[in-house]
């Protein structure tokens, strides 16, 4: 964050403090859309994947109940909207909350989304930062839409505009925040920012970091007492 704030600080010398790599240099960059399209795949499937797996379980434990075992794939799917913010209504009972694991298990795959298509593309500017962003949530978007239209006729009822847009949201948000964790793509934000705002987000950071130090300081001379 000392980097991030302190244009100066990046001169003083490499530091190891587990900071993401920049991409090898002799390393080909993969092509936007299918570096977007793989880690986005690859999201989906390890988040919708286990909650329709649970679903297909309780359909098999629960064999007299008469359902298709798609429907219960529908549901899986419902169930993966509904971790999106979206409203989901099984058997006539409303569900419009989903547990925050869920929610964070979906938030934290897109973020491993964007992050990992920032290296495989060999980006490692705010613009072409930009475009991993928009090519990742785009896919994701797809995504949502295909799963809101295969949930219709199910006995799992998801809004599909709603649910098309919440998928959008934190496919947007999530892939964001992936590609952010690249110092230098932060670097390059900040540098657009006004001089006054940057000057009060440094100000403020600076006050933190003293008092962090005080703190510390504190802690350190009651534990030798």
């Amino acid at each position: 964050m000392t980097d991030l704030l302190e244009p100066g600080a990046a001169a003083s010398g490499p530091r190891t403090t587990g900071e993401i790599p920049k991409p090898d240099p002799e390393r080909r960059p993969v092509p936007l859309w299918l570096a977007a399209v793989s880690t986005t795949g690859w999201a989906v499937l390890t988040g919708m994947g286990p909650l329709v797996a649970v679903i297909l379980l309780v359909w098999v434990a629960d064999s007299s109940n008469g359902s298709r075992a798609v429907d219960a794939f529908r549901v899986g799917i419902g169930v993966w909207l509904l971790a999106h913010g979206a409203t989901l209504q099984v058997g006539g009972v409303l569900v419009g909350l989903a547990p925050l694991l869920v929610t964070g298990m979906a938030g934290w795959q897109v973020v491993r989304a964007g992050a990992n298509a920032r290296p495989a593309v060999g980006a490692n500017g705010l613009a072409m930062g930009a475009q991993v962003v928009a090519a990742v949530a785009s896919c994701y978007t797809v995504v949502g839409a295909v799963a809101a239209v295969a949930v219709l006729g199910s006995p799992a009822q998801v809004p599909v505009l709603p649910a098309v847009s919440a998928v959008a949201a934190l496919g947007l948000l999530g892939s964001a925040i992936g590609v952010l964790r690249v110092p230098d793509i932060r670097r390059d934000l900040l540098r657009r920012f006004p001089a006054p705002m940057l000057s009060v987000v440094r100000g403020r950071h600076r006050r933190r970091g003293r008092g962090a130090r005080r703190r510390s300081g504190r802690r350190g001379r009651r534990g030798w007492c």
